[in-house]
């Protein structure tokens, strides 16, 4: 995975990735570790993020992405 900026300037490194292991697939969800993506049709996924908040706690956020 990579991460980019509103003006697509990357995150990391230029030819550097960050690496998730897949843990299951099930269905129409994909289970990572720290996130899992659903397909819930042809052009459209929500991706669920662990994003650690400010006490130090995990939360889970959706994103909606489509064509």
């Amino acid at each position: 995975m990579k991460h980019f900026n509103g003006n697509l300037s990357g995150w990391e490194e230029k030819d550097k990735t960050i690496d998730f292991k897949l843990a299951k697939l099930e269905g129409n969800r994909a289970y990572f570790d720290d996130f899992t993506i659903e397909r819930i049709n042809d052009s459209e996924i929500n991706m669920y993020v662990a994003i650690d908040q400010e006490n130090g706690m995990p939360e889970e956020v959706k994103f909606n992405y489509k064509k």
